[in-house]
């Protein structure tokens, strides 16, 4: 009587890619090769716990090992350790609102490298709107090449400002030669001067 012995050649696990670092919050897909049954574990932050292909979210730097198979007979194990770098600190600053005809100062901090910019790119281009909301981006990028963002909203209002002189001088000179009040958004006015008496000399 005679038996007959199958040797299974040893299975190579293998699992790509060589870059294992990623930014917190970020993902990252993961394959094996060398069978055709795979086991992955952890399995809470992967796509998948038996494909050869996943996708890996781990929030912290995680060392991940598949079982490679062929059938499920003489499994080979493979690790590869997913390095989770943290976002940089940023904050844009509080909320804000201003009135049409006045600036404001943009004040944020962070680590890295970081700087505001409007959050669609486009600078405020309107003086005359009844009111707009700009926003923008506090983008920061620190040593691991990791970025984030913080967004602070800037309320323009249409409460604008009237300046009425005290005084005008008439002669000719090209100089303060009109009296007249002066701002934003105004569509009429009405002007009375009265004098000391208070007799009506100019409307």
């Amino acid at each position: 009587k005679s038996v007959t012995i199958n040797v299974i050649p040893k299975i190579i696990p293998l699992i790509s890619p060589n870059d294992t670092s990623i930014c917190f919050g970020n993902s990252i897909g993961l394959s094996a090769s060398g069978g055709n049954k795979y086991l992955w574990s952890p399995s809470g932050s992967l796509s998948s716990a038996t494909s050869p292909y996943v996708i890996a979210k781990p929030l912290v730097t995680t060392t991940y090992t598949v079982s490679v198979s062929n059938n499920n007979i003489c499994p080979q194990t493979k690790s590869i350790q997913i390095i989770v770098n943290p976002l940089p600190f940023v904050y844009a600053g509080k909320d804000s609102t201003i009135n049409i005809d006045e600036s404001i100062t943009l004040t944020g901090n962070g680590d890295g490298v970081f700087g505001y910019k409007p959050l669609d790119g486009e600078q405020l281009l309107c003086n005359y709107c009844s009111e707009i909301t700009v926003a923008y981006l506090l983008h920061s990028i620190n040593s691991f090449g990791c970025e984030n963002t913080d967004e602070v909203c800037v309320s323009v209002t249409k409460d604008y400002g009237v300046f009425i002189p005290n005084a005008f001088t008439p002669n000719g000179d090209s100089d303060n030669e009109l009296f007249l009040p002066v701002g934003y958004g105004i569509k009429s006015y009405e002007i009375t001067i009265f004098d000391r008496w208070g007799n009506t000399v100019f409307k």
